[in-house]
């Protein structure tokens, strides 16, 4: 009389699969997390690019000239796109032409190495400093 008896519950094979189809799916999602999430914080990039842009073309018809536009007066000292993702600066190169630029800060700048450093100039052309191409950054 000697019967087999199965308790509840998981064996320890049934338990390493489970983990190891749990790791295998956070191997494949957690990238995809990353490049989400680099890719929304670059939209906050190009949006603050995009109202300085704006505040830059003010500047312009209150003074004449793109000469001494600086962060400080243009924006008011706020360098620091909102959720501090980037960095802002104004490079004015003559009377009529300047660039600017969000480059990447904190862990940002770790994750998108596709696009780095985002920059536009007063013609709206558009430049990237990472691997990709403008047309993927914009």
């Amino acid at each position: 009389m000697n019967k087999l008896y199965r308790s509840g519950g998981f064996s320890l094979i049934e338990l390493l699969i489970a983990i190891a189809i749990v790791g295998i799916l956070g191997a494949i999602a957690f990238p995809a997390y990353q490049s989400a999430a680099a890719s929304s914080r670059r939209a906050e990039a190009k949006t603050a690019l995009i109202d300085l842009q704006s505040r830059l073309q003010r500047f312009y018809v209150e003074r004449g000239t793109f000469v001494g536009a600086t962060i400080a007066n243009v924006l008011g000292n706020n360098a620091i796109t909102e959720g501090g993702w980037y960095q802002l600066t104004i490079t004015p190169q003559s009377v009529t032409t300047y660039t600017i630029s969000a480059a990447p800060r904190n862990a940002q700048l770790a994750m998108d190495t596709l696009c780095g450093t985002i920059s536009v100039t007063n013609t709206n052309v558009r430049t990237i400093t990472g691997t990709g191409t403008a047309a993927q950054c914009w």
